[in-house]
């Protein structure tokens, strides 16, 4: 290396060993500048993160409602004969690809309710639901269990109860043998629901099978409602394949909804939670820049002496600029690091406060210090500038 190249590098090194003190020489200063970029970047990588994690939370979201719940209805005026066979209908189901459970529900009517030999309760609702369409609506038990095929083919009546008839007839644990009289007729508790699922109308009524109705003295419901719970995606080809599969005879009587691929929904979500993300960041980085400028001015300012003697011992105007942009770099690096720590944390915390899994993209991780380092430089520019447009005489003399 040439004489005049290693004056050069030499040149170099002894102004970021400068740039690096004058950061030093003023800890307190340095660090609340660096705060407010700190504070900048940590919006700007929380926000970064809550978006990506809100995403997820998202498409999650949308992925468990997409087209799993199948409903079945009938679209006859006249209810001549029953929709299905409720004797069949839970087989039927679940022979379709796809399906992960199915079966009737209708409401059979009005009945006087009792625990034991308590007084009556007039106008409980029963509901008439197979094993299959007890599943597919998703209900979960307080305690019991859900009754089966084999309960079907029993002489003495079995039913589930819904969380609010349970309390209504006092039943606050299911006791061995505990029954309730049902139009007079003693009917077994299976169990007590928790959560109704899908189908509200649960929560209020005494539930059967349908097929046992007949010992309770209660019609079978003219009106019945079919569900199916599917598997992801395959949603249309069992709306397609059910009218077929229950009722070969006449699939129109047959009417399949079910909810459509929400694309448009999920996209407009991703587009506001991105909108929000990125202007909120681009304000808080603008105010952290804005923060450095402040800062490298006010110590230009001070420093007006000393750059002057600088350039009056030599130092050219590329030196003073090298040297203020060298800081700025500096501190918006300490900044950009600070606020990785505080962002990063503040997502973990949100997240962990709220159950769900915080996601971060993998270039949030560098983008900090490049644009810390960024940052840094532009918010010194102008200072550099201005104190390299000083004379050695105006400056000496300030």
């Amino acid at each position: 290396m040439s004489r005049s190249r290693m004056k050069i590098a030499a040149m170099h090194r002894q102004i970021w060993t400068q740039a690096g003190l004058a950061t030093l020489r003023r800890p307190m200063r340095s660090l609340l500048t660096a705060l407010g970029v700190a504070l900048g970047v940590a919006v700007f990588v929380a926000t970064i993160g809550m978006a990506a994690t809100l995403n997820s939370v998202v498409n999650a979201t949308f992925d468990q409602l997409q087209a799993t719940r199948v409903t079945v209805s009938d679209t006859r005026t006249i209810y001549d004969e029953p929709l299905t066979d409720v004797d069949a209908i839970d087989a039927q189901l679940d022979a379709l690809g796809g399906v992960e459970s199915g079966g009737l529900l209708g409401e059979a009517g009005a009945v006087q309710a009792a625990a034991n030999d308590a007084e009556a309760s007039r106008g409980t609702i029963v509901m008439a639901v197979t094993p299959g369409g007890l599943q597919a609506s998703g209900s979960r038990f307080a305690f019991g269990r859900p009754y089966d095929e084999a309960t079907a083919v029993t002489t003495e009546p079995v039913a589930v109860l819904g969380a609010r008839v349970a309390a209504t007839l006092n039943i606050t644990q299911l006791a061995p043998g505990q029954a309730v009289i049902v139009n007079g007729v003693r009917v077994s508790v299976a169990g007590v629901l928790a959560d109704h699922g899908s189908e509200p109308q649960l929560n209020n009524a005494i539930i059967m099978d349908p097929r046992q109705l007949d010992l309770i003295a209660v019609p079978q419901p003219l009106e019945q409602k079919i569900l199916v719970r599917v598997e992801l995606g395959a949603a249309a080809s069992v709306a397609q394949a059910v009218p077929y599969a229950i009722r070969a005879h006449d699939p129109t009587a047959v009417g399949v909804s079910f909810p459509p691929e929400p694309g448009g929904i999920r996209e407009g979500v991703q587009e506001s939670l991105n909108t929000m993300t990125y202007g909120g960041a681009g304000v808080a980085i603008v105010i952290g820049g804005v923060g450095i400028m402040n800062a490298m001015i006010t110590s230009v300012n001070e420093r007006t002496s000393e750059i002057g003697l600088r350039r009056a011992l030599g130092a050219r105007r590329g030196h003073i600029v090298e040297h203020i942009l060298i800081e700025g770099c500096l501190i918006g690096l300490l900044g950009a690091l600070l606020g990785l720590l505080l962002g990063v944390g503040t997502l973990i915390g949100v997240s962990w406060f709220n159950n769900w899994t915080p996601v971060l993209p993998s270039w949030v991780w560098a983008a900090p210090s490049l644009g810390g380092l960024a940052i840094g430089a532009l918010a010194g520019l102008y200072p550099a500038l201005r104190s390299a447009r000083l004379s050695p005489a105006a400056a000496l003399r300030a």
